[in-house]
């Protein structure tokens, strides 16, 4: 059982930036929710509440934002109707700090809604679309699924090889001719191969 000091040391003080490494079930949400209540309620060493709308809470998957959003509603919601949790306590006490009332609880949970909590890919999005002129973005850009990457990736190889060859590079028609131009049933063509390199050499999302 993590004892109210132990909790202060990993999660009010913030003396530089922390990497957390955990495998499945060992209580990292929690930590995470834990974490974003302090943040709030201002029960850190900065001693300054923190609203919602500047906190950044991002993962992968929709399925975990989603998670989390809801652990935190349900938590906040929690201390919001006066149940204050004791980790929130023994950490003020500590720190020497007043716990927000009731009032600015109600308010914090009110404001989740608009609250930047999703994934990296949405984080981002948003920012980018926020300031899309600087970025030379069309701010009504749309975000490309795994389907229309590969659909795309699979166009751009073969107008490559395929101007390659009208060109008469013979580097191409020698791996045409070795691979075929697109793959059947028991092997994969240049095209594929392409598409294929092409995934590999891109950054991880």
């Amino acid at each position: 059982m993590t004892t109210p000091a132990t909790t202060l040391d990993r999660i009010a003080r913030f003396p530089r930036d922390l990497v957390v490494r955990a495998g499945a079930g060992t209580g990292k949400t929690h930590a995470l929710v834990t974490l974003y209540l302090h943040l709030v309620g201002g029960v850190t060493a900065a001693q300054r509440r923190v609203a919602p709308g500047k906190i950044a809470v991002v993962t992968f998957t929709d399925k975990a934002a989603g998670e989390l959003k809801e652990r935190i509603r349900e938590r906040l919601g929690a201390v919001a109707a006066g149940r204050v949790e004791e980790t929130l306590l023994a950490a003020a006490r500590e720190l020497g700090v007043a716990l927000p009332d009731a009032a600015a609880w109600g308010e914090a949970l009110a404001a989740l809604g608009a609250a930047p909590i999703g994934t990296f890919h949405s984080f981002a999005g948003n920012l980018l679309r926020r300031h899309a002129a600087r970025a030379g973005l069309d701010p009504d850009y749309t975000l490309l699924d795994e389907a229309e990457v590969n659909a795309r990736a699979t166009q751009a190889a073969e107008r490559a090889i395929l101007d390659a060859l009208t060109g008469g590079d013979e580097d191409v028609e020698e791996l045409v001719a070795q691979y075929n131009f697109r793959g059947g049933p028991r092997m994969r063509g240049l095209v594929e191969l392409l598409v294929d390199l092409r995934a590999r050499r891109a950054p991880p999302r």
